[in-house]
């Protein structure tokens, strides 16, 4: 665990970064790009900022040098030396990714000190989930016979689970967010621009109002689940009230995701701390807590509050 060195330590890890022609770029949508841009920059304060006077991410027990080596592990190379701002941004990767899809992965590649080949730190590689295949209860990345042979590697490298860290959406919203994430692009394919222009060219009958109050009602339905706001573009549509409770629904939301992204972090680290000699689990505090919905959820249906107040409790800035 000794971090100070004169010799730059290796990267062993097992993935090979490469674009297959398969993987194409994500199209350009409009609420498929605001919803998952909504939740990460929601799920935590940015940049590990905010005036939540209780708000804290620490490391138990407390270790210096497990910190550092977390905080370098966890974060880019601007992030390397705070821990909140390196946890913050996983986070807000991870929320935006599970938005897409029903998991997201990392390899975890330890540095080695090319001397000893001793561990003595750790980083996180993205996976391309295209190119998984899980075989007999195990998981390869499926590398193209040209890019194998130019890296001398495998067409099948397997990945150990031990050096895996698998994020999925929290218990109960899986399939939730699957649903939402097909209906927003659902949507998205609806341009009312483009059906507009059309009705003119065509002279077919249409009514731009009813058609766009009918888009925000099938907005409101698709995202209902969830509670997003769509940045507002439904609120005409709504009454105040079920809006209050949308919202307080979309913090639920981000509140079981942010419990499951931290344990399956927490997860990791047991395994990471074993290799590298220590034992530190990530702490959150000061943040929104599932009671705190409950009992904003309380005070509206009680009307203790007025409704510009009840979600307060759960700004970050």
């Amino acid at each position: 665990m000794n971090q100070r060195r004169t010799v730059e330590p290796i990267r062993k890890q097992r993935t090979i970064f490469y674009r297959s022609p398969q993987d194409a770029e994500r199209p350009v949508e409009f609420y498929m790009h605001m919803f998952p841009e909504d939740v990460s920059l929601g799920i935590m304060p940015i940049g590990g900022r905010t005036k939540r006077p209780d708000f804290k991410i620490s490391i138990t027990p407390a270790n210096k040098q497990a910190q550092a080596i977390i905080a370098a592990g966890l974060g880019r190379e601007h992030h390397r030396h705070s821990l909140a701002e390196a946890v913050c941004e996983v986070f807000e990767t991870v929320s935006a990714n599970l938005c897409f899809a029903d998991r997201f992965m990392y390899e975890i590649a330890y540095l080695e000190e090319r001397e000893t080949q001793s561990p003595v730190g750790f980083e996180l590689v993205w996976i391309n989930q295209s190119q998984l295949v899980e075989k007999g209860g195990q998981i390869f990345q499926r590398v193209v016979p040209d890019v194998a042979k130019e890296e001398n590697v495998s067409e099948m490298i397997l990945l150990p689970k031990e050096d895996i860290i698998e994020f999925r959406p929290p218990a109960g919203f899986e399939k939730t967010l699957r649903d939402v994430r097909t209906h927003l692009s659902r949507l998205d394919k609806l341009h009312l621009p483009e059906l507009a222009l059309r009705a003119t060219k065509e002279n077919i009958p249409y009514d731009f109002k009813a058609h766009d109050r009918s888009m925000k009602l099938a907005l409101v339905e698709a995202v209902r689940p969830i509670g997003w706001n769509a940045r507002g573009t439904y609120n005409d549509c709504v009454t105040s009230y079920y809006w209050i409770r949308l919202m307080l629904t979309f913090e639920k939301f981000k509140i079981e995701l942010r419990h499951a992204m931290l344990a399956a972090i927490n997860d990791a680290l047991k395994r990471i701390g074993q290799k590298l000699g220590f034992e530190a689990q990530i702490e959150i505090s000061g943040l929104p807590m599932r009671v705190d919905v409950t009992d904003a959820l309380r005070k509206l249906e009680l009307g203790e509050v007025p409704f510009t107040e009840v979600m307060k409790a759960f700004e970050f800035r």
